[in-house]
């Protein structure tokens, strides 16, 4: 199984980010998903924890002016090394695992992911660890506001916003 966003859940992303005129994103994890986004129409600054990732990407996306392929160089949260005074109109989520894997996943670009976007999606939301991080979400008021169509996979993605 692909670790990648299906054409379903890529489709999914582009309607929702042109349905809410979304413009600009911040993203944890570049590849399919960051096509979405530029098909939608969206200026991406896109973050890859992986040094190999990130030169494939920054290599595949080189010369697009709305694309911004950047090495994540932290773990833990905060993430020392990104800005939080910058702001977004949507966080997607796809990357690292995060420090506290044990329990959640990706706990740490999701904290950071809700200091700078009204709006974030989950990618691999039906996934055990994953779910416990939308728990501790849903425990400080953010709610499912959207779900890419069930595919029978443990992936899915889920999309939040601040009630």
């Amino acid at each position: 199984m692909s670790a990648s966003p299906t054409e379903v859940e890529l489709s999914f992303l582009e309607n929702f980010c042109k349905e809410r005129s979304i413009q600009k994103v911040i993203e944890f994890g570049p590849g399919l998903s960051t096509e979405a986004f530029i098909k939608a129409g969206c200026h991406i600054h896109s973050y890859e924890p992986s040094e190999r990732y990130f030169f494939k990407y920054r290599k595949k996306f080189a010369g697009m002016c709305n694309v911004h392929i950047r090495l994540l160089r932290s773990s833990g949260f905060p993430l020392a090394t990104l800005d939080t005074s910058s702001r977004y109109d949507f966080a997607f989520v796809d990357s690292p695992v995060g420090a506290s894997y044990k329990y959640f996943s990706r706990l740490d670009t999701v904290l950071h992911s809700i200091i700078v976007a009204p709006i974030i999606g989950i990618h691999d939301a039906k996934r055990r660890k994953e779910k416990n991080t939308l728990d501790i979400l849903r425990e400080i008021g953010w709610n499912v506001i959207a779900e890419s169509p069930d595919e029978d996979t443990r992936k899915g993605i889920v999309i939040l916003e601040k009630t």
